[in-house]
C-alpha cells in the first residue's frame, strides 16, 4: 500500500510538470518512467551502491531511448532483432548482478517504450527530458520515503523470532518458551508465504531475508525436534549455550533496529574450547562411561550444529541491516555493478557456467522472455497496431515460466482488462469534458493501479491499468472511450505473444524443473557427504574440489528456480514450505561434509584407514545412497524412500573403543570415527523430516504442520 500511495503522490505530480513545462512528446516517457522508478523498481543494499545502481538505470535508460527512438523508424527486423537482445541480455544478466535482476522490467519497457512509438530522431531530446524528470523526481521519493516496504513486518516477525528463540535456548526444558517460539517462528513463515511479491529477488537483503526465514525455523527444529537436546552437561557447553542465547538475543534487538552489537567472537571461541574439550574427555573415556560419554557426544553435537545455524544467521542479520555490503546475486558475492577484481570476475564467470546450460531456469526464462518481446515488436508492426507498446507490455505483464501459469495469466489480464475497460468508460463518461475532474481521477487511478497487482491479483493490476491508460490518455489528447478498445486490442495481441511462447518454449517452466533442480541438488550433495566421509577415513581433508563446486552449482540452480517459481505462484500446486526445507537440503548435506572435511586436519588426527570400519563405512553408504534415491524418487515422481534407522549399537561400540586398553590405529582414529558417525547420524535423523517434506511437496497440507521440521 505504501508503494501504491507514493506514486499515486509522485507520478502525477511528475505528469503535470511535464504536461505543462514540457513538449507533448515528453509526458509519455514522464509519466510512465515515473511509473517504473516508483512502482516497478526497488534497490536495496547500502546507500552508494543503491545510488550508483539507480544513477546506472537513468543514464541506461537514456541509452534505450535513443537508440529506440533510433530504430523505431528503421525497418522493422532490426527492431525485432534489438529488441530480443537487448531483453535477453537484461534477463540474463540478473543473475550476476542483483541490481540487474531487480530492475529487469522497467530496463525492458525503457527499451520498448522508444522502440514502439515511432517519432523521428528529433524527439529524442524531448523523450529524454521526460525521462529525465521522472528519475529526477522519482528517485528522491523512493530514497527518501517508505524505503523496502515489504521488509517491514517480515523484519519485526524475525526479531520477535529471534527474541523468542534466545529465551528458548537459555531453558529448553520450558514448555512456555517453546509454545511462545513456535508461535512466533510460524507468525514469521506465515507472513513471508502470505506476502503479495514477497523478497525472493536476486538481492542480497532479499536473499538474506528469505534464507533467515528458513533458518529461524531450522533452529527453531533443532531446539525441539526428539533425539539429543541442547542442554548438554559440562561448564564449556553451558557457556556456548548462553553466547549463542546472547547472539540471538542481539540478533533480535539489530533486526529491532537497535544499535546492538552480534557477538560473533564468543560463541566462536567456546565452540572452539568446546570441540577441544570433547576430544579431551573422549580420550579419557573409561569402561563405565561409555553410556554416559554417548549421551554427552549427542548433546554436544547437537549443541554445536545449533551454534553453526545461529552464527549463519547472525551473518544474515548484518546483510538484512544493512550492517555490512548485500552480497549480491542469490545472497553471494556482489554489491556493486562493476568488478571490483579478479577474483570477483573469476567468481562472476562460474555463475555464467553454471546457468549457460538449458537445465537452467534462469537461461530458459531469459531466452523466453527475449523471444516474447522480439515476437511482440514484430506482431505489433506486421498488425499495425496503433499504441504498439502496450502489446509489449501485454506480453511482459502476463508472460510466466510456464505455459499453465501464462494460460492463466492470460485469462485474468484480459478480463481484468474488459472490467477496467467497462469502469473506465464509466468514469470518462461521468466526467464528461472536465479536465479538473480528470485530474482528480488521475492520482485515484494510480493508486489502484500500483496496488492492485501486489495486494490483489494480475487481473485486478489490469483492470486498474485499464482505468489508468484512459485517464491520463485523456488528459494528453481528449478521445474519450474509444481508447480502451485500442487497450483491449493491444493486450489482447500481447497475451497471444505471450500464450504461444508459454506453449512452444519449455511449456512446464519453473514448476518442472522443481522436480530436476531439487533432485539433483540432493543427488550431487550425497556424492560430496560420501566423499568427505571416506575422506575422513582415508586422511583426505575437504577442498573446494569438482564435487563441492558440483554441488554448489546445483544448489544456486535450485535456488534461481525457487525464487522464480515462488515469485510467480503460479502454475502446478506445490506445498511452499516443503519446496523451501527441500532446497535447503543440500545446503544441510554440504554443511555435514564440511563438518567431516575438517576432522583431518585437527590436530590429534590419526588416520583410520579405509577398511577399518566396516559398520561405519556401511553407514555411510546406505546414508548417501538414501539421499541420492531420495532425489531421483522427487525427480522421477514416485514416493521417496522410508526414512533411514539409526544403528542404536553403533555408537556405543565406537565410544567402547575409546575405552579399550589399546587402540590399534591410534586415539585420534577412534575420535575421528565417533565424530564421523555423529554427521552421518544427524543425516539420518533428517531422512525423517525429509522424506515427509517430499511427500507434502506436490501435496498441500490443510494444517499448519510443524514450523522445526524442515
Amino acid at each position: 500500500m505504501k508503494v501504491a500511495v507514493r506514486t499515486a503522490i509522485f507520478m502525477p505530480a511528475t505528469f503535470a510538470a511535464a504536461y505543462l513545462l514540457l513538449d507533448p512528446e515528453a509526458t509519455p516517457f514522464a509519466a510512465f518512467g515515473s511509473f517504473i522508478v516508483l512502482a516497478m523498481v526497488t534497490f536495496a543494499g547500502r546507500p552508494i551502491p543503491r545510488l550508483t545502481a539507480w544513477l546506472t538505470l537513468v543514464a541506461t535508460g537514456c541509452v534505450f531511448i535513443v537508440v529506440g527512438t533510433v530504430l523505431s523508424t528503421a525497418p522493422t527486423l532490426i527492431g525485432v532483432l534489438v529488441a530480443g537482445l537487448v531483453a535477453f541480455g537484461i534477463f540474463f544478466l540478473g543473475i550476476v548482478n542483483p541490481y540487474v535482476a531487480a530492475a529487469r522490467a522497467g530496463a525492458v519497457l525503457l527499451i520498448a517504450l522508444p522502440l514502439m512509438i515511432e517519432a523521428p530522431s528529433s524527439a529524442i531530446p524531448d523523450r529524454l527530458s521526460g525521462w529525465l524528470l521522472a528519475a529526477a523526481v522519482g528517485i528522491p521519493a523512493t530514497w527518501l520515503i517508505w524505503r523496502l516496504p515489504w521488509t517491514g513486518q517480515l523484519i519485526t516477525d524475525a526479531s520477535r523470532s529471534c527474541t523468542a528463540l534466545a529465551e528458548l535456548v537459555r531453558e529448553p526444558g520450558s514448555d512456555s518458551l517453546r509454545t511462545e517460539a513456535r508461535k512466533k517462528v510460524w507468525a514469521l513463515r506465515r507472513q513471508f508465504l502470505g506476502t503479495p511479491h514477497r523478497p525472493t529477488g536476486a538481492t542480497g537483503v532479499s536473499a538474506a531475508l528469505t534464507s533467515m526465514v528458513e533458518e529461524l525455523g531450522w533452529l527453531f527444529g533443532l531446539i525441539t525436534i526428539p533425539g539429543a537436546g541442547i542442554d548438554a552437561d559440562g561448564d564449556r557447553a553451558r557457556q556456548l549455550r548462553v553466547e549463542v542465547a546472547d547472539l540471538l538475543a542481539a540478533c533480535g534487538e539489530a533486526l529491532a533496529g537497535k544499535p546492538a552489537e552480534l557477538p560473533f567472537d564468543p560463541v566462536k571461541a567456546s565452540l572452539h574450547e568446546l570441540v577441544d574439550r570433547s576430544a579431551e574427555h573422549l580420550a579419557a573415556t573409561g569402561p563405565d562411561e561409555i553410556e554416559a560419554t554417548t549421551r554427552r557426544l549427542e548433546d554436544e553435537f547437537r549443541l554445536r550444529k545449533l551454534s553453526y545455524a545461529a552464527l549463519d544467521t547472525a551473518r544474515m542479520v548484518e546483510i538484512v541491516t544493512e550492517r555490512e555490503p548485500a552480497p549480491g546475486v542469490l545472497g553471494r558475492r556482489w554489491n556493486w555493478l562493476w568488478f571490483h577484481s579478479a577474483r570477483q570476475a573469476k567468481e562472476t564467470g562460474r555463475v555464467i557456467a553454471e546457468h549457460a546450460d538449458l537445465s537452467s531456469s534462469w537461461l530458459r526464462n531469459s531466452i523466453r522472455g527475449a523471444v516474447g518481446i522480439a515476437l511482440a515488436v514484430y506482431a505489433a508492426d506486421l498488425l499495425s497496431v496503433q499504441n504498439a507498446f502496450w502489446v509489449v507490455l501485454g506480453t511482459l505483464s502476463v508472460l510466466r515460466s510456464n505455459a499453465l501459469g501464462t494460460r492463466g495469466s492470460v485469462a485474468r489480464a484480459l478480463a481484468g482488462t474488459l472490467i477496467g475497460i467497462v469502469i473506465g468508460s464509466v468514469v470518462i463518461d461521468l466526467i464528461g469534458d472536465s479536465p479538473v475532474a480528470l485530474w482528480v481521477a488521475l492520482p485515484l487511478s494510480v493508486l489502484f493501479a500500483a496496488y492492485a497487482p501486489r495486494a490483489i491479483s494480475l487481473g485486478a493490476g489490469q483492470a486498474g491499468f485499464a482505468v489508468l491508460v484512459m485517464v491520463l490518455y485523456n488528459l494528453i489528447e481528449p478521445v474519450g472511450w474509444e481508447v480502451a478498445i485500442i487497450r483491449i486490442q493491444d493486450v489482447a495481441i500481447g497475451c497471444a505473444v505471450s500464450l504461444v511462447v508459454g506453449l512452444l518454449i519449455w511449456p512446464r517452466g519453473a514448476s518442472a524443473m522443481i522436480r530436476s533442480s531439487v533432485g539433483q541438488s540432493l543427488t550431487s550433495a550425497a556424492k560430496l557427504v560420501q566423499a568427505r566421509a571416506y575422506g575422513v577415513l582415508g586422511g583426505v581433508a575437504g577442498r573446494r574440489d569438482q564435487l563441492w563446486q558440483d554441488s554448489a552449482a546445483a544448489s544456486d540452480r535450485l535456488d534461481a528456480v525457487l525464487r522464480q517459481y515462488m515469485d510467480e505462484a503460479t502454475g502446478e500446486h506445490i506445498d511452499p514450505e516443503a519446496l523451501t526445507a527441500l532446497a535447503a537440503a543440500g545446503l544441510r548435506l554440504r554443511r555435514a561434509s564440511e563438518g567431516m572435511g575438517r576432522i583431518p586436519d585437527e590436530a590429534w588426527y590419526e588416520k583410520p584407514g579405509l577398511g577399518s570400519s566396516p559398520r561405519l563405512e556401511a553407514m555411510t553408504d546406505e546414508v548417501c545412497d538414501w539421499y541420492s534415491r531420495l532425489g531421483e524418487a522427487i525427480m522421477g515422481g514416485f514416493p521417496p524412500p522410508a526414512a533411514l534407522a539409526l544403528d542404536r549399537d553403533l555408537p556405543g561400540q565406537l565410544v567402547g573403543d575409546l575405552a579399550a586398553p589399546e587402540h590399534p590405529d591410534g586415539l585420534g582414529a577412534d575420535i575421528a570415527r565417533i565424530w564421523m558417525y555423529e554427521n552421518l547420524a544427524y543425516l539420518s535423523e533428517l531422512s525423517v523430516r525429509f522424506n515427509q517434506r517430499a511427500r507434502e511437496l506436490f501435496h498441500l497440507r490443510n494444517s499448519e504442520g510443524d514450523v522445526g521440521s524442515g
